[in-house]
Parts: structure tokens; C-alpha cells; sequence
């Protein structure tokens, strides 16, 4: 495969932000807020890809994050390639191919891992995965179809599932584009350090 052809697999970009970002930057479909003792964090399904915004807190605090006095949060992007997105305090950027890695330590209170890969499917796979998604529907798995992205008789959807702890979230995402019958995946791990 040429490299042009690689980077249309997936027009999709990830970033990480040691900030939150403005939620008018996106059209938010989902929201998902979660609290636990050692986090707040709030998921946004955006069509096509996600914002996660995780909030390390003092386990013993009973009150929310809220400024000026909000704790350091660590905000993971994947949202088109041709997205404004800001600069500032924009710890990574990359294009989504191939398959990804990363490790991030924040504000001493936080451990970050990702990684990522995109995989390409037959028009049969791509419909049949999407069945399988839809069925998998439930409070910590969320199937979320997004018509207005359809593109040759292909839906487009994401389907994300997550798991909490008191101090961790664990996150699974797979983002499907109809244009190439590419399913984008993600698995991201935010645990708040003692």
C-alpha cells in the first residue's frame, strides 16, 4: 500500500492535552460524566472519534473539580485530521496509522497509556462487526450510529466500552469510517498515582 493510500485509511488524528479543551471545537452526540473517589472524568462521543477528559483528585475531597482551584487534567483527542484543534499545552499529535504506543506521566498525579491501530475491512466484515457492536449495548458499552457520516451504504458508528475503578479508567474504542470501511481502534488506560 503507498503511503497516500496509508494515510487516507484513516482521516482521523489523536492528540493529548495536559488541559481540557472547549467543547464547541466539536459536535457532541454522547456525553458520559463519571465519578469516582480518585477522578472525575467526562466522555465525549464526537461522530467519528472522542474526547476523554480525566480529573486526578484528592481521594478525600467530596467536591467536584471546578476552577481556579480545579486539578491538572489530562485530555485524550482522536477526531478528523482536518479538525482546529489548539496548541496549547498539547503534550502529542499524531496522524492515526499504523499501530501506536504511548506512555504519559502528568502533574505527578497521573499515568496515561494508549495505544492504537487501524485495520481495514471487507464491505461483509465491516457490516457484520457493526452487528455485533449494535448488540453489545449496555451501561458501560455504548453503541452510537452516526447517519449523517453514512457513505456507500455504510454506517457510520463507534462503539466504546469502559471500565472504572476507584483510581483508574480503562477505555476501549473502535471508530468506524464508512469512506475506507476502516474500524480505528483504541484502548487507553488513565490511573491516578497515590
Amino acid at each position: 500500500m503507498s503511503p497516500s493510500a496509508r494515510d487516507k485509511l484513516t482521516p482521523l488524528q489523536y492528540c493529548l492535552y495536559e488541559r481540557a479543551v472547549h467543547p464547541e471545537l466539536f459536535t457532541i452526540r454522547r456525553e458520559i460524566k463519571l465519578r469516582r473517589k480518585g477522578f472525575d472524568a467526562t466522555i465525549w462521543l464526537i461522530g467519528g472519534g472522542h474526547v476523554v477528559s480525566f480529573f486526578p483528585r484528592d481521594p478525600f475531597s467530596q467536591s467536584a473539580p471546578s476552577a481556579p482551584s480545579a486539578p491538572p487534567v489530562l485530555t485524550e483527542v482522536l477526531t478528523a485530521s482536518d479538525a482546529p484543534l489548539p496548541a496549547r499545552r498539547r503534550v502529542i499529535q499524531m496522524p492515526f496509522r499504523g499501530e501506536k504506543a504511548h506512555e504519559q506521566h502528568a502533574f505527578g498525579k497521573t499515568r496515561y497509556l494508549m495505544n492504537f491501530q487501524a485495520e481495514r475491512m471487507s464491505t461483509r466484515v465491516y457490516r457484520r462487526t457493526q452487528a455485533e457492536f449494535a448488540l453489545q449495548g449496555g451501561p458501560e458499552r455504548i453503541f452510537l450510529p452516526t447517519p449523517d457520516l453514512d457513505e456507500q451504504g455504510l454506517t457510520a458508528y463507534t462503539y466504546l466500552s469502559y471500565e472504572t475503578q476507584e483510581d483508574s479508567l480503562h477505555l476501549l474504542a473502535f471508530h468506524a469510517i464508512p469512506q475506507t470501511r476502516t474500524l480505528a481502534k483504541t484502548q487507553s488506560i488513565f490511573e491516578r498515582n497515590e
